[in-house]
């Protein structure tokens, strides 16, 4: 959206920008209430109606300012110049440079990984299963997050957790069913709130549960499963 200005001077609408007015933090909006053509053509008017004060101006003006302010110019210059030096130096680290490459080839890298492990399984897929059997196996509690984030996701729910946070939860119940509090040798990963209900699959709403407490649970809010539990 471009907001305009009037100019005090020439009554000119005209777009409120740099090109058209001055910066001025003091002024509404920061720029001056007079646009740059009316400016120069007062400043122009001003130097023909006052030629001796515009030649005391420029006797006290210091011969030396041109050169103080190209020395500092060079100077901001030259700290850039070593900024960049530094920054390409760093980047021709190897470490730098391969992490570099590695992130701008992230989306291409991983469509080629999918594709070499979708090759794997058709060629062989009896060594597939027995390598995917292994991985389950040895990390169950990151099947079971992965379990879960696909149910969130068919159920648009937010939320997710991390398999220590989800060992976590599983210690605290030490083997006890939310439920009913019997022992469990493999308990089931159970949402207080259903995820069809607006549940969520944070680990706050993640319980232990045993078989059948899940199974006659189902997808019921938990004050109603309790009072049917114990009726």
């Amino acid at each position: 959206m471009e907001y305009t200005r009037t100019c005090t001077t020439c009554n000119v609408s005209k777009t409120l920008n740099s090109q058209n007015f001055g910066r001025n933090a003091a002024c509404k909006g920061g720029y001056t209430p007079r646009c740059k053509e009316c400016r120069r053509e007062y400043d122009k008017r001003w130097r023909e109606m006052n030629p001796d004060k515009c030649l005391a101006y420029r006797k006290a003006f210091p011969k030396d300012k041109k050169s103080i302010c190209n020395k500092k110019y060079s100077q901001k210059s030259s700290a850039k110049q070593k900024r960049l030096e530094a920054e390409r130096k760093r980047k021709e680290k190897p470490e730098v440079r391969d992490r570099i490459r590695y992130l701008a080839n992230l989306p291409q890298n991983k469509l080629k990984r999918a594709e070499k492990q979708l090759e794997r399984r058709r060629s062989d897929p009896e060594k597939s299963r027995e390598i995917q059997r292994r991985y389950r196996e040895k990390n169950p509690e990151r099947v079971r997050m992965w379990k879960m984030r696909r149910r969130a996701l068919e159920n648009n729910a937010e939320g997710s957790f991390t398999p220590q946070e989800l060992r976590e939860k599983l210690a605290e119940y030490s083997g006890k069913c939310h439920w009913c509090g019997s022992l469990t040798d493999k308990p089931e990963l159970d949402h207080l709130i259903p995820l069809s209900k607006g549940g969520s699959n944070w680990i706050s709403n993640i319980v232990p549960s045993c078989v059948s407490c899940n199974r006659r649970k189902s997808n019921i809010m938990p004050e109603e499963f309790l009072a049917r539990q114990f009726a």
